[in-house]
């Protein structure tokens, strides 16, 4: 009972730190003496040319990031079979924020809102309303395109950024 109220009270909130506390990122990695990482991973089957990530969840990542340069995306296109090429990522700082998609739902007007308040987040982006997908949240979410730029090979990502630092295994995934 506690926990469903809790997890409802936190879709409710829309402060700082219940951002963090709902969308933590997926993965954590540990490098023994060095730092940790947290990773959130996105996947998409091959039906657009896109990833899409929950504009909420972007926010909180933001949060998180705060503390330093620590979050990173893992992007994996699953119609790819070479796992090498499947798996990119980008440094969340490095993430361009062009357009906040929003679901026309029933609430649409409180999501635009919320969206154009976000939007000092995301400087220059636009917010478009959009069709909601049968098997989305229907809750407002940022498209990156699988052919941007940002995007790299995840081991050329965490070589290129950090030198040595990730020359050895993390010690934890979790």
């Amino acid at each position: 009972m506690c926990d469903e109220r809790l997890a409802l009270g936190l879709r409710q909130q829309r402060d700082r730190l219940s951002l963090m506390l709902r969308y933590q990122p997926d993965q954590i990695a540990v490098f023994l003496g060095q730092r940790s990482l947290l990773c959130e991973v996105k996947s998409e089957v091959g039906r657009s040319k896109n990833f899409a990530i929950e504009a909420d969840s972007l926010l909180g990542a933001r949060e998180w990031e705060r503390t330093g340069d620590l979050v990173f995306y893992a992007f994996v296109d699953v119609s790819v079979h070479d796992l090498e090429q499947s798996v990119t990522g980008c440094w969340l700082r490095e993430l361009a924020v062009t357009m906040v998609k929003v679901p026309t739902t029933t609430d649409w007007e409180a999501h635009k809102r919320r969206m154009a308040e976000a939007a000092l987040t995301f400087p220059g982006c636009r917010i478009e309303a959009c069709n909601l997908q049968r098997d989305g949240s229907g809750t407002p979410f940022v498209l990156v395109p699988k052919q941007s730029r940002a995007l790299r090979p995840l081991a050329e990502l965490l070589s290129a950024r950090s030198g040595d630092m990730f020359a050895e295994e993390p010690v934890r995934w979790a």
